[in-house]
Order: structure tokens, then C-alpha cells, then sequence
């Protein structure tokens, strides 16, 4: 999932990839596979012409429209069952990797019902609760004490559930495949990889997107079925500030992490 992107967003980053790169996105060359199949979904929202995050993932993942900023509830608080709860009926394993927080829309919509997006602390309480194998991102925030109503530790949580809590791109690298991960590499969202690429030694231990991919791969070919989600999210991001330059450097980032499972 490229949050946020427009035809646009791809073009231009595909231009800045040839300049800096030398070569062409794998997500054209992929698109330009005779091969290739493409579709289109159509996940706009239940109350209003310009769709939001959660209403968007919502849609694709439990096959119903909501209302912006309802993540898998309707209008009348009906719950509708996410994608993600119904593969742990059949036991598949499931991931959701993002550089944003990790109790964003965009993941959330996957795996939770809570009727406003804005509910942060209890989309991390779901995450856990529902036992979602791989959760990578950012968002300790709402994992901690400081950031909660409640005031609860759920990183203290989730070690005793039998999570390996990763916190840095070594903890990432060298966790054990038979535990599920909660890795959560900042306070609020992961760097803008503009900002990567002009402070490298600041950033230099939050893993990459293309990194946490390949990471979540290799605990999860272990598995029989497993479904992952992946998410540039700060493309939105980057585009909600009219900031070209970030959002086609993140676009570059995610098709690094697109090439990962192309690769795999």
C-alpha cells in the first residue's frame, strides 16, 4: 500500500529514481510485465467524496463501505469481521508493516473494529488481544505509560504474552522467528527517508521499510499460509504537507520494499 499516492506521485518518482538511481522503479517494470494482471477496487467512503485512510482500508479489508474515520464499524456500531480475524479462523499468520504508526488507518483497517480511528490505545490493545504475528512500525507512544489513558505498559504487556519486543534495527535483525514480533523503532511515526538520506547517522538504527520487509518474510515463509500487509504511509504524509520532494523519495523507499517481495 502506497498510502496516499497519485499517478501523479509515480511518474514524478519515477523520473528521480532514472536521476539518482539510473534505473527505473520495479513497480513500472513490474506494471509493464505482458505478464502483469491490474485491477481496480473501488473503496470509496460510505459518507462523503473524499475518502479517508480508514475508510479506504476498511473497505478492502472486510468488503464493506464505513463512514471516514470508522474502521470496520458502520454507521448503526454494527461490527464487521476484518480480513485478519477471519485468516485466524484458518490459522494463517499475519503481518502489517508500515512507517507510520503502527495503530494507523491504514494498518488497523486490516485487523480491528473501532468505531473512531483517533482511538489509538485501544487499536494497540486489539493488535495484541487478536494476536497479530508481525506488528512493525512506529507508535511507542501508544504503547507506553505516557501515551495511554490508561496509563498502561503494553510493551511489558506483549513481553509477557510471549512477544519479542524489538526497539532497533539490530533487535529486528537478530530476533527469533519463533516468537511473534512487536517492533515499534519510534515515538510516533519512522523518519521521512528524505530526512534519512540527510541525517544518516540520526536514523541510522529505525530499520527501513524494504529492511522490515524482508525481515517480516523470512519469519514468515516458515508458515504454511500467511497474508502481510505492507504500507509506505508516508507518502500520504509527504503529500498532506505539498512536499514533493518527500513524497517521491518515500514512494523510491517503498518500491525498495516492493522489489523485497518481488525478490521473494
Amino acid at each position: 500500500v502506497a498510502d496516499g499516492m497519485s499517478q501523479g506521485t509515480l511518474t514524478c518518482a519515477e523520473h528521480l529514481s532514472q536521476l539518482t538511481r539510473k534505473r527505473s522503479l520495479g513497480w513500472l517494470a513490474l506494471y509493464n510485465r505482458a505478464s502483469t494482471v491490474t485491477g481496480l477496487m473501488n473503496v470509496r467512503s460510505l459518507n462523503s467524496l473524499v475518502t479517508d485512510s480508514a475508510a479506504s482500508s476498511s473497505a478492502w479489508g472486510s468488503g464493506s463501505r464505513v463512514a471516514n474515520g470508522a474502521l470496520n464499524v458502520l454507521p448503526d456500531q454494527r461490527e464487521l469481521s476484518p480480513l485478519y480475524e477471519l485468516f485466524r479462523t484458518i490459522g494463517w499468520k499475519r503481518g502489517l508493516v508500515t512507517t507510520t504508526e503502527i495503530t494507523h488507518a491504514t494498518p488497523a483497517g486490516f485487523a480491528v473494529n473501532v468505531a473512531k480511528r483517533s482511538d489509538v490505545a485501544t487499536i494497540a490493545n486489539q493488535f495484541l488481544a487478536r494476536r497479530v504475528e508481525v506488528l512493525l512500525g512506529g507508535g511507542a507512544l501508544f504503547f507506553t505509560p505516557e501515551g495511554r489513558p490508561d496509563k498502561h505498559n503494553l510493551l511489558a504487556d506483549a513481553a509477557l504474552s510471549g512477544y519479542a519486543v524489538l526497539k532497533n534495527k539490530h533487535d529486528l535483525e537478530t530476533a527469533s522467528a519463533h516468537q511473534s514480533w512487536l517492533g515499534i523503532f519510534a515515538k510516533s511515526h519512522l523518519p521521512f527517508t528524505i530526512d534519512r538520506l540527510t541525517d544518516g547517522t540520526a536514523t541510522a538504527n529505525i530499520p527501513t521499510l524494504a529492511e522490515m520487509t524482508g525481515a517480516a518474510l523470512r519469519k514468515l515463509e516458515r508458515e504454511e499460509h500467511f497474508i502481510l500487509q505492507v504500507e509506505g504511509g508516508r507518502v500520504d504524509h509527504a503529500a498532506h504537507l505539498n512536499d514533493a520532494a518527500g513524497a517521491f523519495h518515500d514512494l523510491i523507499a517503498f518500491d525498495e520494499a516492493l522489489e523485497v517481495c518481488l525478490a521473494f
